[in-house]
Parts: C-alpha cells; structure tokens; sequence
C-alpha cells in the first residue's frame, strides 16, 4: 500500500512540475523498505516515455534549448552507462544516499541561488496571453467548495473596503 501511495504522490509532482518525479521516488521507495537496487531502478520504465511527452509539450510551446539537450545527451548518456555498469561493485545503498545528496543539494542550491533568465532569452510567442487566459480561466470557474462562487469573486469580496463600518 505504502508503494502505490508513493507511486500516487510521485506521478502527482511530476505532473505538476513537468518532470522529476523519479528525483523524489528513489529515497521515497527505500524509506518505505524497497530494496535500495529496487529503490534506484524502480522509476526507469516510466523515464522515457514521460520524457518524451514533456519534450513534446515543451516542443510546441519553444521551450526546448538545443544546447542543453546536446549536454545532457553527451553527458547524460554516457553516464547511465556507466552507472548501470558500477552496479555490479557498488551497492544500492551507496546509490540511493549519493540521489539523497544529489537532490538535497540541488534544492538547496535552488532556493540560495534561484536562476536567472541569461540576457537575450526570450520568451515563447503569446507566453504572457496564454498564461492570463488559463488564470482567468481557472479563477472564474465556480466551485462546490467555495458555495458555488468563484474565486475571483472571493478575492473581490475580501480586498474590497467595509464602507459598512
């Protein structure tokens, strides 16, 4: 049970983020008693297919960077094969503590250093119009748990000053 509750939240994030649930299943499967070489391995078959649907929506919006899929080809490929080789001499346990560390120094990074746009990035045409359509989209939606009002309509109401008082 603990494994298909791991499998919810993980393709949960990686929907929402696009990518990178695997990053969180690793540690996640071996804290809930997954075999380490399991732990590592277990989130592979679902890499590449959902690689290639997020390249695919990344595709049709311009978000794709040739340079860094050249990089993480070059680097990336490479790497998985030899990785998968030292397998055979270094233990799961070893691999799963070296993704702990990975990820957690990664956020880490993230949230000191957080990425700057480099200078000439541009963004994809009508970026900012879609993005304000799924928002108004999203926000005038009624809903159930808001009694059926919406909460753009919500929002007004509370921002709106008590001439009452």
């Amino acid at each position: 049970m603990a494994v298909a509750a791991i499998g919810v939240v993980v393709g949960f994030f990686a929907g929402l983020f696009g990518k990178g649930g695997s990053a969180i299943a690793t540690p996640l499967l071996h804290a809930a008693g997954v075999p380490a070489i399991v732990a590592v391995a277990a989130p592979l078959p679902a890499t590449i297919p959902s690689t290639a649907v997020a390249f695919s929506a990344y595709r049709r919006g311009h978000f794709v960077d040739g340079r860094v899929i050249r990089w993480s080809l070059a680097i990336g490929v490479p790497a998985t094969v030899v990785g998968a080789l030292l397998t055979r001499w270094i233990s799961g346990s070893v691999l799963v503590t070296v993704t702990d560390v990975l990820v957690a120094g990664l956020g880490i990074r993230f949230l000191l250093r957080p990425c700057q746009p480099r200078e000439g990035t541009r963004e994809p045409f009508g970026y900012r119009s879609r993005l304000a359509a799924v928002a108004a989209e999203l926000n005038d939606r009624p809903r159930k748990t808001l009694g059926w009002t919406t909460p753009a309509a919500l929002l007004a109401t509370a921002i709106t000053p008590d001439t009452h008082s």
